[in-house]
């Protein structure tokens, strides 16, 4: 009696879990992927709203300006010769 009350508790956490993760856990992930989606559509939107506002057609050209030379002169190039 006592192997087949095991067995039969056995069987009900199996099944218990497989209707668990057959409604609970697609349940869940389709709540945080809606959530991480309108996460992301909330940034697109303040992104979108922040962007620098220009006329149709108009065109701006942003160039970073050129570093000035700051070389130091290290002195004069001297050859050495291998001395045998």
């Amino acid at each position: 009696m006592g192997l087949v009350r095991i067995l039969l508790i056995f069987a009900v956490i199996y099944f218990a879990m497989k209707l668990f993760r057959m409604y609970v856990v697609p349940f869940i992930f389709r709540k945080a992927t809606d959530k991480m989606k309108e996460n992301m559509e909330g940034r697109m939107r303040d992104q979108q709203a922040q962007a620098d506002p220009r006329a149709e057609g108009e065109v701006r050209v942003e160039t970073k300006a050129k570093p000035v030379s700051d070389r130091v002169d290290d002195g004069d190039y001297v050859e050495f010769e291998e001395v045998e």
